[in-house]
């Protein structure tokens, strides 16, 4: 009997952190660019856990645009459409975790 295993590669797989490194160019600093990091990914999981409960479906690309938005206004940080779309469109290239990593940000 075929089985199929099911997982979130993201903050599985993947280190969604790491995101950090494409933000900070266009913040200057690395603590800006962590701290923006670390509030998106926490929405972004806010944000799921209340659309997926509201059963309000709203399309991968856009709940995550929608969440590096509000990152950037809780950190006071104002980029062009450019910058935004360019992180965004990055998003899906984030490193892999390493075996050792202690992932206690999540």
């Amino acid at each position: 009997m075929p089985m199929t295993l099911l997982f979130d590669t993201w903050g599985t797989l993947v280190d969604n952190y790491s995101i950090a490194d494409v933000i900070e160019p266009y913040v200057g600093e690395a603590h800006t660019a962590q701290d923006i990091a670390q509030d998106w990914r926490a929405h972004q999981k806010w944000a799921m856990f209340y659309t997926t409960l509201a059963d309000a479906f709203i399309p991968h690309p856009v709940l995550n645009e929608a969440c590096l938005r509000w990152a950037l206004d809780k950190n006071h940080v104002e980029l062009s459409e450019s910058a935004i779309k360019d992180i965004v469109n990055n998003y899906h290239k984030l490193r892999a975790k390493s075996d050792q990593e202690d992932d206690r940000r999540s």
